[in-house]
């Protein structure tokens, strides 16, 4: 069993998870955690601080039902150097300078979704002065009842030789 305690996913809670379980599992893990699906923190802000500072192995991160503000989460990932799965959920809203930062921030990021995206309008009006070398597939959802328009999904295809 060399993969246990290296994927923490927590989709099954019933109740808020306690940091003192979160803490056990990092532990437990040696710091070597690669990928964590986050639902029903009791302190996400600081569940997120040890996962970011701690799990330097952590490739794959899904927050969901954490109602988080962007400031402090795009903040945290700066020290999520080589994540290259990043989903956020609904409870999770974030601007468009915010989604630019995180792309800035971690740059190795080959997908990310982003189903609460407030102030995209279209795709056509929406630039960013960002290099992605390695994003294959962004996929924004925009907030529906605070902002209007379309959402936006794309996935680069390798040219075929």
């Amino acid at each position: 069993m060399p993969n246990l305690w290296l994927e923490l996913d927590l989709t099954g809670a019933k109740k808020f998870v306690l940091n003192s379980f979160i803490s056990k599992c990092v532990n437990r893990s040696k710091q070597q955690l690669r990928s964590a699906v986050l639902v029903r923190l009791s302190k996400p802000d600081a569940v997120l601080q040890a996962l970011t500072t701690k799990c330097h192995a952590m490739h794959s991160l899904t927050c969901q039902d954490l109602g988080l503000q962007s400031g402090p989460f795009v903040s945290r990932m700066a020290q999520a150097t080589r994540l290259t799965n990043l989903v956020l959920g609904e409870n999770t809203v974030v601007g468009t300078d915010a989604l630019e930062q995180l792309l800035i921030l971690c740059p190795r990021l080959k997908v990310l979704e982003c189903h609460s995206v407030i102030g995209f309008n279209r795709p056509s009006h929406q630039s960013w002065t960002v290099d992605l070398p390695n994003l294959e597939e962004l996929t924004v959802i925009r907030k529906k009842e605070m902002t209007p328009g379309a959402d936006l999904s794309l996935v680069r295809h390798e040219s075929e030789s």
